[in-house]
């Protein structure tokens, strides 16, 4: 991996951080009686802390199964559920381009350094069944 790529995965962690704050916020404003709003806050604080617990094990650790370095996103670390193709051609989790394009603001491609002309997220159908079999083959539970 290269250096842009590990500052982009920095990135993002700091970025997930400061979302982990924001929902703790929520989840501890005593003075919040919408329940409805503190569960949505409390499964948001798990997928982030998930998230987070992926990009520590994927930079600190080795698995028990090494996963091929391009099934996993560039910005989480993680095996690509619903991996799609940026304008530059580059494969990521949309879950997390969208965040890194809307959200964070870079419409730069961490991987080639393009900037990406439009935000068109393309299904790369290709390695999506790719990744899948690999899962199964190996015995790799993706979390939903």
């Amino acid at each position: 991996m290269g250096k842009r790529a590990d500052e982009a995965t920095a990135k993002f962690a700091y970025y997930l951080r400061d979302e982990l704050k924001k929902v703790s916020a929520v989840i501890l404003d005593e003075t919040n009686n919408d329940r409805a709003e503190q569960i949505e806050a409390i499964e948001e604080a798990i997928r982030i802390l998930n998230c987070l617990e992926m990009i520590r094990l994927s930079l600190c650790s080795s698995a028990p199964v090494k996963v091929p370095e391009e099934f996993l996103c560039p910005l989480s670390k993680e095996i690509m559920r619903d991996p799609v193709v940026l304008t530059c051609g580059q494969t990521y989790e949309r879950k997390n381009i969208q965040r890194w394009l809307e959200e964070i603001g870079d419409k730069t491609c961490l991987r080639n350094q393009q900037v990406v002309s439009h935000i068109d997220l393309t299904p790369n159908k290709a390695l999506g069944p790719l990744i899948s079999r690999w899962c199964e083959d190996n015995n790799v539970k993706l979390d939903e």
